[in-house]
């Protein structure tokens, strides 16, 4: 039976100010309890001296830390490539007129400075969620 009609039901909120529709799902707690002892028994299988909340994080810890060592390695790819600083060759490309594959390594290397912050930022939170 598809979810929509067993499990949960919508509503359409009018937001009179904004003139815009709003839908809200609503799950029924039979669906989420299903889902939830469904993901507590995993954990407790793969991490059986962690709570279920602890082995997520975990698990959030690992995939942050692995996306770090991602953004990490295609900035230090590209500053081999280019022998310079991000912030230098940021400035040489924004200053002239780059050809297409110095444009796409600019935004791939954008895209690793910018990961490498989100990646640090959220492996600080989980390790402090880690110690909670």
């Amino acid at each position: 039976m598809p979810l929509h009609s067993q499990a949960c039901e919508q509503k359409i909120i009018m937001d009179k100010d904004r003139c815009q529709v709003k839908f809200y799902v609503i799950i029924k707690k039979e669906a989420a309890m299903t889902l939830n002892v469904n993901i507590e028994s995993s954990a407790r299988r793969l991490f059986p001296n962690l709570t279920p909340e602890r082995a997520i994080v975990e698990l959030l810890l690992e995939r942050a830390q692995k996306n770090l060592i991602k953004y990490k390695t295609m900035a230090r790819q590209l500053k081999t490539k280019y022998g310079l600083e991000f912030a230098e060759f940021r400035k040489n490309i924004l200053s002239g007129q780059p050809d297409t594959a110095a444009e796409q390594d600019y935004f791939d290397w954008e895209l690793a400075v910018t990961g490498i912050a989100d990646m640090q930022a959220e492996i600080k939170r989980l390790k402090a969620l880690k110690k909670a």
